[in-house]
């Protein structure tokens, strides 16, 4: 830029630690059913059956910088957004966890927890294929939205008997799994030993390995 006066300097939009954009520019916010072809071809690509997509997410149309975007939308429970498409990946505040219930319990029972919705998705796509089994028909659903909202889920996730953590494998998901084991022991479960070769759910289900 120094070298370069002439040019417009270039718009740097805050990342957040887990490489999401963070911006409060977006407007005119219009959330549908999920159709949109290149959506489903974004969904396609990444492994999700399309049922599944078209059932947990949404489709979301806004403006940012006075130009149009559409994405796939995964609600929070504080009613923002989880945003993707294959150039971006962000949040439509407020920034939450997500919670699917599936038991109809006020306690007990099993949990799975998640660092992403793709992770999610991948998740049920990777049982109805039959490469993963639940263990109960009545299991619940945590999204974190990020390894910095554990906290936020640590009231939600109380309340299970065993809590099935299908976390990234790296650094931050094994010591996320490790602080929720501190605080309450062996129900929580480390399922890494179900992908131990990939870094999440989503490369598992693309056969796409992070280790030789």
């Amino acid at each position: 830029e120094n070298a370069a006066p002439a040019l417009a300097p270039r718009i740097r939009t805050p990342i957040s630690p887990d490489g999401e954009r963070l911006t409060d520019q977006f407007r005119n916010l219009k959330v549908v059913n999920m159709n949109h072809a290149a959506l489903k071809s974004y969904l396609h690509s990444r492994g999700i059956d399309l049922d599944i997509g078209q059932r947990e997410c949404k489709e979301v149309h806004y403006t940012c910088n006075k130009k149009g975007y559409f994405a796939v939308a995964f609600p929070n429970i504080a009613g923002g957004y989880e945003i993707r498409n294959p150039y971006f990946k962000g949040c439509i505040a407020p920034k939450d966890i997500s919670i699917i219930r599936k038991s109809g319990r006020l306690k007990g029972g099993y949990c799975c927890l998640f660092e992403g919705f793709m992770d999610y998705l991948s998740y049920l796509t990777l049982v109805k294929m039959g490469r993963i089994t639940e263990e109960s028909k009545s299991m619940d659903y945590i999204v974190l939205n990020s390894v910095s909202n554990v906290s936020r889920a640590i009231e939600p996730i109380k309340k299970y008997d065993f809590i099935h953590c299908y976390l990234d494998n790296d650094e931050a998901g094994r010591r996320t799994v490790d602080t929720l084991q501190e605080l309450l022991g062996n129900r929580v479960c480390d399922m890494f030993a179900a992908y131990p070769l990939y870094k999440d759910l989503n490369d598992f289900l693309r056969d796409k390995k992070k280790f030789p």
